[in-house]
């Protein structure tokens, strides 16, 4: 079970007819502790988790003339939350698993396929999240012109700390039952990585324009822009990387460490920005409006609209890129010859953890490792929305609409895979060719170099062509209160097709076939073919007679109905 406490204040200050400030303050606090009876490992199912979170924001209104009004708003919040299993949780040794030295600090995680999962509560995790923001806006009125410029700046430090962790998951590859795997010791895959830090910092800038101009008394043009650069995210301290496939084949290494593999680069090395991808300063954002009376008695309106729109990724998107080596190395192992009970034994150069937190030149860089990869001209995603829109007024009550509604995304991010196992058909020394005990080596990279290709397993990387697009027709009918009922009815008839769809942060591969993006085009996720919401409000008339009025007067009926066709 858990527990809120919420805490609201605000104020409102008018220092004159002219010039009024408010502020408000809010903070919520959260716990939720994790159930752990002390002897099962498999009744923990979820991570214990406390939030305390703040918000302050800060307003000021200056009205400089009759048609001339300032508005300026700053505003900071911070999150902090903190995760992770009960404090006598199993260490790996308890469960008869050597991962040799300070084994203890990592948190075992354990998957069998269809019967039992206690990777919830195998990591502990203390982000804090902190936001600023200022907001400047200015409105005119000249003549037929509203004028409305303004800018936004937006600022987002992210910084947390998650434990080591190690994952085992067992898939029936052995025995073809996941659990006699699990008695067995036989893990499908194997994966443990060092404590993760991160301190990701965000800048976002924002400019705008916009003139809305009555033309007539039936006809009103609304024109705007907003300009909005692509500044990408990046790590305080410039941890990441960068894999270059032409550097890989033609052997170029970083000057940055001595045992890295060819291909992989760091910002200091020439061509590599500093967030490893490049910055998009040219999103301009155009925005056009367009409202039309047709006969002048405001009993019908018609409606165009259409805008582009720029996207900002979400905070933790290429978290994973702060957590490769030397930073926070990953190594994925499948099928280990040492089982559960020693997964490092008989793997070249044995267990290479723990990494030191601040890594030297010549770290020694480990084998399989796992890494993600942003493209050094990685595109922003942008929306183009349209829309057109019809409403009538019938009658003195009724007033109906019927609205198209349109968007398409463009530069959609989604995940492929870099460095994708090749299926090699038949039999090699009378064994199959392709197994998942050779996975790593049947990868690209292995292939193309068994020596330096050692040194990778799984890339994922941004793709950033994915695209998407959404129509929707949209009929409404409302009856305003009159005759003791009203009602507000809405139909959405609308299908959405994409390529993929956004996944949150990049770890791994989207695709079913990284050489055919459009194999898995195909309706969105969250695509819902037909939603119907109808409200109404039914209330008894007011009867003269008392007797009536007290047993049968202002008596309401207001039933709510949604339906929705599944996903």
């Amino acid at each position: 079970t858990g527990n809120e406490d919420q805490y609201l204040v605000r104020m409102d200050w008018v220092l004159n007819p002219k010039h009024t400030l408010f502020g408000r303050y809010f903070l919520a606090d959260w716990s939720n502790p994790v159930q752990f009876n002390g002897t099962n490992f498999d009744s923990a199912q979820r991570q214990g988790l406390v939030d305390l979170n703040q918000s302050l924001t800060l307003g000021d209104t200056y009205t400089l003339s009759p048609s001339m009004v300032n508005s300026l708003h700053v505003a900071a919040s911070r999150l902090r939350i903190k995760r992770g299993p009960p404090t006598n949780y199993f260490t790996p040794q308890d469960l008869g698993i050597n991962l040799g030295t300070n084994s203890a600090s990592y948190f075992p995680a354990i998957t069998v396929s269809n019967y039992f999962t206690t990777s919830t509560p195998s990591a502990t995790l203390r982000p804090v999240d902190e936001t600023f923001q200022v907001a400047e806006d200015l409105d005119i009125i000249h003549g037929r012109h509203h004028l409305s410029v303004g800018f936004e700046y937006f600022r987002n430090l992210l910084n947390y700390t998650k434990a080591p962790t190690m994952t085992d998951s067992f898939n029936g590859s052995l025995t073809t039952d996941a659990l006699a795997d699990f008695m067995l010791g036989g893990i499908a895959s194997f994966t443990q990585q060092a404590p993760i830090q991160d301190y990701s910092r965000q800048n976002i800038w924002g400019v705008y324009g916009e003139d809305v101009i009555r033309l007539s008394h039936q006809f009103t043009l609304t024109a705007g822009f907003r300009w909005e650069p692509y500044l990408p995210i990046y790590d305080k301290f410039g941890r990441g990387s960068h894999f270059d496939p032409a550097a890989f084949a033609a052997g170029a290494k970083t000057t940055a460490y001595t045992n890295a593999p060819p291909g992989l680069l760091y910002n200091t090395d020439p061509g590599v920005p500093y967030a490893y991808t490049d910055r998009h300063l040219f999103n301009l954002e155009p925005r056009l409006g367009i409202v039309w009376d047709p006969t002048g008695k405001g009993t019908q309106t018609l409606r165009i609209s259409y805008g582009i729109f720029f996207d900002q990724e979400i905070t933790y998107y290429n978290d994973h890129l702060f957590q490769s080596a030397p930073w926070a190395p990953t190594v994925s192992l499948t099928n280990p010859p040492g089982g559960l009970s020693n997964p490092w034994a008989g793997i070249a150069g044995g267990n290479p953890f723990p990494f030191p937190a601040v890594p030297a030149s010549n770290f020694p860089w480990p084998l399989e490792g796992v890494n993600v990869n942003l493209p050094l001209r990685q595109r922003p995603t942008y929306v183009q929305q349209y829309n057109v829109s019809y409403q009538r007024q019938l009658g003195a009550d009724w007033l109906v609409s019927a609205t198209y509604l349109g968007n398409k995304t463009t530069h959609l991010w989604t995940a492929t895979e870099v460095d994708p196992a090749v299926y090699i058909p038949g039999t090699c020394n009378g064994k199959p060719c392709s197994t998942t005990a050779n996975t790593n080596q049947r990868r690209v990279l292995y292939l193309e170099n068994a020596t330096t290709g050692a040194y990778y397993s799984t890339i994922g990387q941004t793709d950033d062509g994915a695209n998407a697009q959404y129509n929707g027709l949209m009929l409404v009918a409302q009856h305003r209160y009159s005759k003791n009922f009203t009602i507000l009815s809405n139909y959405t008839y609308s299908h959405c097709i994409s390529d993929a769809d956004f996944a949150g942060e990049l770890q791994g591969a989207n695709y079913q076939n990284p050489y055919n993006r459009k194999a898995d085009r195909g309706n969105c996720a969250f695509d819902y073919r037909h939603i119907f919401n109808t409200s109404l409000v039914a209330a008894s008339p007011n009867f003269k007679q008392p007797w009536e009025h007290r047993l049968l007067s202002n008596w309401q009926l207001s039933p709510i109905i949604s339906y929705r066709s599944g996903q």
